[in-house]
This record gives structure tokens, sequence and C-alpha cells, in this order.
């Protein structure tokens, strides 16, 4: 499979330089930490005949991956980059340009990064926590679909940059004595700008199209418990549901001449995934 990552896409030495500047400036910067977590997800994206229920295609299955972060806090707020990726082997059932049933697989990579910033305050004498965010970032979805005896492979690239925000609660009870922490987020992000990349490899010249941007929506639930001043072990529950719209026919071209018209139909992805992740503190 072609080596396709928006990881080359990230902020040079963004990384590095928000650790930095935590362990470089101990008086000013609190509770910085990185974050390694594992991720094992369910992934489901259908695309439907415009105007109707009528499903045209379907890919669905286990996705697996992992996740990096790195914050840092300056009291009440907060700055953060993460990183994640998902990757697997899907099961594709839809049908052909002829509308032939059609099976196949499909090897999928979501690629994501986000920068985020938050700010952060207390409620019900400390129990309580509120977390109010915003994040900007890009997303990857690598689609390739496998050959068949009845079609060609094709490779979709949808990419897709946005901005969103974050609403999280944080329950310390007291008589947990900060061993352990409940936490709950919702989020909503809007992508300004989309590119769906379509390769069918030979069959017609590559081109690109545009869907019309939708609406995300994401939630989470977790727990934190902490073993010892400096570690934090995570065990978390995500679900993410990401709508992208139609987009216009164009022109598609063989060698140069035209050959036929594409368009995109829009789909609608999900992504609900498990994450078992290591958080340490840097400190002061």
């Amino acid at each position: 499979m072609p080596h396709r990552s928006s990881a080359s896409h990230l902020p040079s030495g963004a990384l590095a330089y928000l650790l930095g500047l935590a362990i470089g400036q101990p008086a000013i910067a609190q509770d910085a930490s990185v974050y390694v977590g594992a991720l094992n997800a369910h992934y489901v994206a259908t695309e439907r005949a415009p105007g109707s229920s009528w499903v045209l295609n379907q890919d669905s299955g286990q996705l697996r991956g992992f996740a990096v972060e790195a914050t840092t806090k300056f009291d009440a707020l907060d700055a953060g980059l993460r990183l994640e990726r998902l990757r697997g082997d899907l099961d594709y059932d839809g049908f052909t340009q002829w509308y032939v049933p059609l099976q196949t697989t499909t090897e999928l990579q979501v690629t994501r990064w986000r920068l985020k910033f938050g700010y952060d305050m207390p409620l019900a004498a400390e129990t309580f926590r509120v977390r109010i965010g915003l994040a900007i970032g890009q997303q990857e979805i690598y689609r390739d679909i496998q050959a068949a005896p009845l079609t060609g492979p094709l490779t979709e690239t949808m990419t897709s940059r946005g901005i969103g925000a974050e609403l999280g609660l944080r329950w310390a009870p007291v008589a947990a004595q900060g061993a352990w922490t409940i936490c709950a987020d919702v989020g909503t992000e809007r992508p300004w700008r989309q590119a769906l990349d379509v390769d069918t490899h030979g069959a017609y010249d590559r081109f690109t199209l545009k869907p019309a941007a939708k609406d995300w929506r994401s939630a989470g639930l977790g727990i934190r418990i902490q073993p010892g001043a400096r570690w934090q072990i995570e065990l978390g529950r995500t679900w993410q549901r990401f709508q992208f719209g139609t987009a216009p026919a164009t022109l598609v071209t063989r060698n140069g001449q035209l050959a036929a018209i594409g368009s995109y139909p829009g789909s609608d992805q999900s992504i609900d995934a498990w994450s078992l992740a290591i958080r340490y503190v840097l400190g002061p």
C-alpha cells in the first residue's frame, strides 16, 4: 500500500517545542505531560445514492493504531498537540459502476493531527472541573479498494482540514483522594477545506473532487487512574461521526482525452474506539 500519511503536514518541530517549553520553564508551565496510547476501533463507512436510502457501498471492520500527545499548562490555560493513526483491512460490500454486486476488501488508514487549546475552571470546590477547548487540525482517510474479478482497484484519499470546539467535564470525588478521575467530553468540528483524490490505477487519469463540508460530532467517556505522582493510566471509549457531503460532477479524462464524468454521493462514517494509555507528567 502506498505510504500516504498526513503526519508529514505536522508543524515543524511543534511536538518538540511543546515539550521543550514545558521542561525549560518549570516556573511558568504546570502539569506538562506526554501521552502514549493504543487504539482498537470499529469503523463503518456508507455511501448512498443521492436523495435515496439505497446503499451504494459500505466498508466495515476493525482498525488498530496508536495515539501520542504532548500537552503543557499555564495556570488555567493549556495547549497540546495530538497525533492519531488507525489502520486495518475492511470488508467491502457494494456495486460496480454498472451496478453489478461486488464484494472485496479495503485497506484503510486514518491519520489525524490536532493542535488544541483550552481553558480549565473548577466547579463545586474542585470536585468537578470544566474545560472549554478549541482545536484545529487535519484528517486523512486513505481508502484502497482491492481489485476483484469484475473490477479493477480504486484508491481514494479524503483530506479534511477543520476547526472544532470541545467541552469536557472532570469528576474527582473527595473520597478518592486524587487516585482516580472520571472524564467526559463532547465535541463538534467543521471542515473548511476538503478534497477527495481519486486514483483508478490507469483506467482514467487521476482526478480530484470537492465534497461539501458537514459538521462532525464526537463524544468520549473514560477513567484516569493515578498510581503515582507522575504516572497516570487512562482507559477510554470514544464515538466519532463524520459526514461528507456530495461533490459536484467533474469531467474525467483518459490520457488527456475526455472519457467520463466523476462525482461523489457523500458518505456517513463512524469510528467507535477503545483506548488504553499511559500519561507521564513532566512536571514541576
